[in-house]
C-alpha cells in the first residue's frame, strides 16, 4: 500500500493525532543461553555506539494507539483511517492472562491489593545524613502533610475523576498477611507477580525489577532525594483486569489516610527508579552508599530467574536477544518524507530536556526456527510478562 503526505496529514488529522519519536543509543546485542544465563541482567552503558528511532501514535490526554514502532511499522499504521484505533491498555489492563497469573498466586497464599493515590505535596530533603540517621524527626521538619488532618482542606477525588491507570500503587501480601512488595507502580505489578511465581525472593524481585542499578550510579556522585505525600483510596482487593481499572478511577475521600513515597536522584539521571516506601527507600540508600556493595546481577536469586525464563522461552522455541539502551531525544514529528509511495524519513522537533535518562535493558524475543523477531524493544518487565502469557501453574506448567 502505497502512502502520500496527504493521507498521513488526513488520518492523522481526523482523529486528531500526533506522532511522538524517540532516539535510543544501544549497544551490540547478545544473544542469551543457558551457559551465559548471568549476563541478562547487567546494564552495561559504557559502549552504546547504535542509534535507532522509534515511533508512536497518540492523542489528546496522554492517550497512546500504538507501542514504539519501527519506521516501516509506522507506514502500515499512517496508510490506513486511524479513526478507529483502539488506546492501547496500560499497565496491569494490559496483561491479557493478569487473572490467571493472581489466581495462581492466590493458591500460593498471596493476596493482591491496589489503591488510587492523589499528588499532595512534595519537598527535597537536603540533610541526607540526617534523615537517614532519623527519618521520623527528619520527616516531621517538612512541614509535609502526614495525616488526614493535614489535608482538610484539599479537596478529595471523587468517582467522576478521569481514568488514571498510572495513580495507582498495589501490594501483595504473604501468607502471614504481612506485606512483602509494596508500593507497586502499575507498570511493575505483571511481572513483580511472574516473578513470585517462579519462587523468586522479594528482595531479589525489588533488586533486578525496581530498586536502580548501583552501577549506574557514578561514584563521585551526590545522591539526591525527593518525599511527596498521596491522599489513597481504601485498598481494593485485586484479582482482575477490571478490578485494577475500577480501583483507578475509585473515589479519594478528603479523610483519605495519608503515605509519603520517595524519589532518589543522581546526576546526570533524574530519577534512578520508581518511587519507593520509607523501608525501601533506606535499603536502596545504604546499597548505594555501600563501601562494599553486592551486585544484585550476580546472585544465586538472579541466575535462578535467568534460568527460568531462558527455559521459558525455549519451550516456547524462543531466543533472548539482549542490550542495553538509552533515551537519548525525544519530541514529535513535524514532517514526513515520501519516497515512491514510501515513507523513508520523518523530521523530528526535538524537545529540550534538562536530565539524562538512565540506561535500561532492552530485549528482542526471536524465533529460533526461522530466526524471525517476534518481539521488539521489550523491558525487563515486558519479557517476564510475555514469557508467562501462556503459563497456568494449576495445569502444571511450572
Amino acid at each position: 500500500m502505497t502512502i502520500s503526505q496527504t493521507k498521513i496529514s488526513r488520518n492523522l488529522s481526523y482523529a486528531d493525532l500526533n506522532v511522538l519519536c524517540k532516539v535510543y543509543a544501544h549497544s551490540d546485542s547478545e544473544r542469551i543461553t543457558a551457559s551465559n544465563a548471568t549476563s541478562l541482567f547487567p546494564i552495561t552503558s559504557d559502549e552504546l555506539p547504535h542509534h535507532v528511532t522509534r515511533y508512536q501514535v497518540g492523542g489528546d490526554n496522554n492517550a497512546t494507539y500504538t507501542s514504539y514502532l519501527k519506521l516501516r511499522e509506522l507506514e502500515r499504521v499512517l496508510s490506513t483511517p486511524t479513526d478507529d484505533l483502539p488506546v492501547l491498555p496500560f499497565g496491569p489492563t494490559a496483561v491479557p492472562n493478569l487473572e490467571t497469573l493472581i489466581a495462581n498466586l492466590n493458591d500460593l497464599g498471596f493476596t493482591v491489593t491496589g489503591y488510587h493515590i492523589q499528588r499532595l505535596e512534595s519537598r527535597f530533603i537536603s540533610d541526607l545524613d540526617a534523615f537517614v540517621a532519623n527519618p521520623t524527626d527528619y520527616l516531621a521538619t517538612l512541614d509535609l502533610p502526614s495525616r488526614p488532618i493535614d489535608t482538610a482542606s484539599i479537596p478529595a477525588l471523587n468517582n467522576d475523576n478521569e481514568y488514571l491507570p498510572n495513580q495507582s500503587r498495589y501490594t501483595i501480601y504473604d501468607q502471614s498477611d504481612e506485606p512483602i512488595i509494596e508500593s507497586i507502580h502499575p507498570l511493575l505489578l505483571g511481572a513483580v507477580i511472574g516473578c513470585l511465581l517462579l519462587q523468586v525472593d522479594p528482595q531479589a524481585i525489588k533488586q533486578l525489577l525496581i530498586w536502580p542499578n548501583r552501577k549506574l550510579v557514578p561514584a563521585d556522585s551526590d545522591l539526591h532525594l525527593h518525599v511527596t505525600a498521596y491522599r489513597l483510596s481504601a485498598d481494593y482487593p485485586i484479582t482482575s483486569r477490571a478490578d485494577c481499572a475500577r480501583m483507578a478511577k475509585s473515589q479519594i475521600p478528603q479523610d483519605g489516610r495519608i503515605v509519603q513515597l520517595f524519589s532518589p536522584s543522581a546526576e546526570p539521571y533524574d530519577a534512578l527508579c520508581p518511587e519507593l516506601g520509607l523501608t525501601d527507600c533506606l535499603s536502596v540508600i545504604a546499597e548505594l552508599t555501600s563501601q562494599t556493595p553486592v551486585d544484585p546481577t550476580q546472585t544465586d536469586d538472579a541466575k535462578q530467574l535467568a534460568n527460568h525464563l531462558i527455559n521459558l522461552a525455549d519451550r516456547q522455541n524462543l531466543g533472548i536477544n539482549r542490550m542495553t539502551r538509552q533515551l537519548v531525544d525525544r519530541g514529535a514529528a513535524e514532517d514526513f518524507t515520501i519516497v515512491d509511495g514510501h515513507l523513508t524519513d520523518v523530521a523530528i522537533d526535538f524537545w529540550r530536556e534538562d536530565g539524562s535518562h538512565i540506561p535500561e535493558l532492552s530485549f528482542d524475543l526471536i524465533d529460533q526456527t526461522t530466526g524471525q523477531t517476534v518481539a521488539y524493544d521489550i523491558l525487563l518487565r515486558n519479557l517476564i510478562e510475555k514469557l508467562l502469557r501462556h503459563i497456568d501453574l494449576k495445569k502444571g506448567d511450572n
